[in-house]
């Protein structure tokens, strides 16, 4: 079991920050702008969607004015008083407005997928960068431990040259190992540094608390993964950028079908009271000089000119949008292989990690032994253990990779965090 590692560098300076692989992703998905950003875009998405579908509800319109000019109707007679109308109008059918409100739902879906695809992106980046966290600072800690083994042989050996018991060759390259030890702990720092200050930012965090990181759950492996061909029919189904395009199709082939069937009539009912008079009348008296009227109207709005000029640039939207779709399928199917591939060598480079660490555990045993025998020298015991914690440190790397691969794979399936 990994232990709960505690970022204390000397560079971070605030108060504690304590979090899990799910705490982290929450952290983000509250903070990060990206996906506020896209979560408005959603928003935008429904108010549109909403207001096409009160385009289909009957459309009241009242008008009120006062005048005191003359006005000519059929002549100049000096007038003034009220004007007050009334007229509702109901949509029967419009084929146009029939495909803006599906054209419309297309969009609201797509919407909801990119917002979907956002999260899951943003959840993999957050856990990606969790893991690597993680990950350097055990590189960190293991760089710490080397350099401290370093600096006791260096003084050992040096002890003994002086005693005429080392070569100068033997402290020459005990003071090669440790400026090496000095020159990785050096790199490990940086390394761990830039890495915590990219997981800060994208939780939206810009001090630098102390983190504390619990360590990730164990997770499955290899044998429970489906082969890549059913990883690959899952991702065409469920990977949310793939939806979203799928709906854009769908929404470009609804505007298709407006501008083709542009010569459809637009039947409607329409309704309207009509009042003129010099006195504004009480509500008991108002149909008295009102003018009323109804009836159902069929009308067609067409261009013969522009008309195939504008079939042809919505046929044209609609092939791009299938051609956008299917470059994201063979740019979805390529991540998926490639993770799926980088996965399983991971898990094959964690049981080779595995058996060199348990040979190199052999092996530090023996030479210690060797070496309170008086057969080694120190330089080759400080040879062994250098190669057990390389080992250590290589298998604790192979463990993350592990981890980071399935993640990624996760995340090109589109089976969501």
């Amino acid at each position: 079991m990994i232990p709960i590692l505690v970022l204390t560098l000397a560079f971070a300076v605030g108060d504690t920050l304590k979090l899990d692989i799910k705490g982290a992703v929450d952290l983000a998905l509250q903070g990060n702008l990206d996906y506020r950003v896209q979560a408005l875009s959603n928003t935008s998405s429904k108010l549109d969607f909403a207001g096409r579908v009160t385009s289909y509800l009957p459309e009241p319109t009242l008008r009120a004015t006062y005048s005191e000019y003359e006005t000519q109707y059929g002549g100049l007679i000096p007038w003034k008083g009220y004007l007050v109308d009334l007229s509702v109008t109901q949509t029967i059918f419009s084929f146009q407005k029939l495909a803006s409100l599906w054209g419309g739902k297309m969009d609201l879906d797509r919407g909801h997928a990119l917002l979907q695809e956002a999260k899951n992106y943003l959840s993999y980046e957050v856990e990606n960068l969790y893991l690597n966290v993680l990950k350097e600072s055990n590189t960190l800690e293991m760089q710490m431990s080397a350099l401290k083994r370093a600096e006791e042989n260096f003084r050992l050996i040096g002890v003994k040259g002086r005693l005429g018991q080392a070569s100068k060759l033997d402290v020459l390259n005990a003071q090669v190992t440790l400026n090496q030890s000095k020159l990785a702990l050096a790199n490990a720092k940086k390394n761990a540094r830039i890495t915590e200050r990219l997981f800060l930012n994208v939780l939206g965090i810009h001090s630098y608390p102390e983190l504390v990181l619990e360590p990730p759950v164990e997770q499955a492996t290899l044998s429970d993964l489906p082969p890549l061909q059913t990883l690959l029919s899952e991702a065409f189904e469920q990977r949310p950028s793939l939806m979203a395009l799928q709906k854009r199709v769908a929404s470009a082939g609804s505007d298709f079908l407006g501008q083709l069937f542009a010569f459809v009539p637009t039947v409607s009912y329409e309704w309207s009271w009509e009042y003129t008079g010099e006195e504004f009348p009480s509500p008991d008296k108002f149909g008295d000089k009102a003018l009323k009227g109804s009836g159902v109207s069929a009308g067609i709005s067409f261009n013969p000119i522009s008309y195939p000029l504008s079939v042809q640039k919505t046929k044209t939207a609609l092939d791009m949008a299938r051609a956008e779709h299917e470059k994201e399928k063979l740019i979805v199917a390529k991540q998926v292989e490639e993770v799926y591939l980088t996965h399983t060598t991971a898990r094959d480079n964690l049981e080779l990690a595995r058996l060199t660490l348990d040979a190199a555990k052999e092996g530090g045993e023996l030479a210690r032994a060797q070496y309170r025998l008086g057969l080694l020298k120190p330089l080759e015991l400080f040879d062994a253990e250098t190669r057990l914690l390389n080992a250590e440190a290589d298998y604790l790397s192979a463990v993350y990779d592990v981890y980071l691969s399935r993640s990624a794979l996760r995340f090109a399936v589109g089976g969501g965090f």
